[in-house]
């Protein structure tokens, strides 16, 4: 026995919208909210972290003035803008940053704070190197907390 038009086209409209409510539903990897033991997705590891820290330039010669401070002679790459380059295990680049301005934190003491966003995360290990001047090695649970490099002789 047929459906009256009617009753028919509203059952067709009420399963369309039935099948549009689960699309919109299902994550991009097609499985419903509801498919995990809680009903909750679970949490993600970052791809990405940032290394952050200071360059301690200890030479009485640079730190010296108004409380800004560049190096100077030897030090004179050492300056707000420097490039500080991170390398993965392997010695690849992964990710670049630059010193901030130079401060004078103590006497004989100039601070520059630096950040380099974007490090991917799960190599292992990291350098961090500042204008050339080596590369000092981190595991990547002490990279992924604020580091400290010291440079000179004061």
């Amino acid at each position: 026995m047929a459906l009256p038009i009617g009753r028919a086209l509203r059952l067709a409209v009420v399963g369309a919208v039935a099948l549009a409510a689960a699309a919109c539903s299902a994550d991009e990897s097609g499985t419903s909210p509801d498919d995990s033991p809680s009903g909750s997705s679970a949490p993600t590891t970052p791809t990405t972290f940032a290394i952050t820290g200071d360059l301690l330039l200890k030479d009485v010669d640079s730190a010296v003035g108004d409380g800004s401070c560049d190096g100077r002679g030897g030090y004179s790459d050492i300056r707000y803008g420097a490039q500080i380059t991170v390398t993965g295990a392997n010695g690849d680049i992964v990710a670049v940053g630059e010193l901030g301005p130079g401060v004078v934190s103590s006497v004989g003491v100039c601070r520059f704070g630096f950040g380099v966003p974007g490090v991917p995360a799960g190599l292992g290990f990291y350098g961090v190197e500042v204008a050339r001047r080596g590369a000092v090695k981190y595991a990547e649970r002490d990279a992924a907390s604020p580091i400290s490099i010291s440079l000179g002789n004061g």
